[in-house]
């Protein structure tokens, strides 16, 4: 299947060449000049993480804020199906990370639901984890966590209202009992998903040592 739909993709660049989202330059879904107008985000988000009885904050990286150009990228790739975005997306996720990756040995994508990837038809998490293992010359594990539970979406939750929504909604498996895992996803508000999924990957023996995600909410932003 992932091999059909990046042929189909090829095939539709070629008859359809890719214009930018934000100026409409040919050839480039993002051009250089509107990646390069895109504000830096310099330090990371520490996250807060509870597991195992004990606490810590993680470092969540992110390329940008969510706005502009970016977040009609992220909405693109999310929404309209934009697959092909992915990849250079997560050329970005690269560039913001720090040298080594902080040691990660796997990329994780945060995991949807099997329910909302089946209406979805794709997880674009899991699209740009594979896209950035690709860049680091890492392996991408993809179902090495699992969302248990269904959960309503985060927009328009207070901070304490999104820690409660996504509490136990991950469970990880043997796969990454030992393994450092750099975790991904398309945007951070307030951490609290990346948190959960950090908890549980700590819980079955791992060990997150960063996340990164394209866009960052502004702070106290609940979208």
């Amino acid at each position: 299947m992932g091999a059909l739909a990046s042929f189909w993709d090829r095939l539709l660049d070629l008859l359809y060449p890719p214009r930018c989202l934000g100026c409409g330059a040919l050839n480039h879904w993002l051009c250089p000049a509107c990646l390069a107008s895109c504000p830096n985000t310099d330090e990371p988000r520490l996250v807060p993480v509870d597991a195992n009885n004990a606490s810590w904050r993680l470092p969540v990286y992110s390329f940008t804020v969510h706005q502009g150009v970016a977040r009609e990228a992220v909405h693109a790739l999310k929404y309209e199906g934009r697959r092909v975005l992915a990849g250079p997306m997560a050329r970005c996720l690269a560039d913001c990370l720090p040298e080594g990756y902080r040691g990660a040995r796997l990329v994780l994508g945060v995991p949807l639901h099997d329910r909302r990837r089946r209406e979805r038809g794709y997880n674009q998490s899991e699209l740009l984890a594979r896209a950035l293992a690709a860049e680091a010359g890492l392996p991408a594990v993809s179902e090495s966590v699992r969302r248990v539970r269904a959960t309503p979406p985060q927009v328009g939750l207070s901070a304490r209202e999104r820690v409660d929504n996504v509490r136990g909604a991950f469970l990880a498996d043997e796969r990454v009992r030992g393994e450092r895992v750099l975790l991904v996803d398309d945007v951070c508000t307030t951490g609290a998903t990346m948190a959960a999924c950090a908890a549980a990957v700590a819980m079955a023996g791992g060990e997150v040592v960063a996340g990164v995600t394209f866009t960052r909410a502004r702070a106290g932003a609940d979208s």
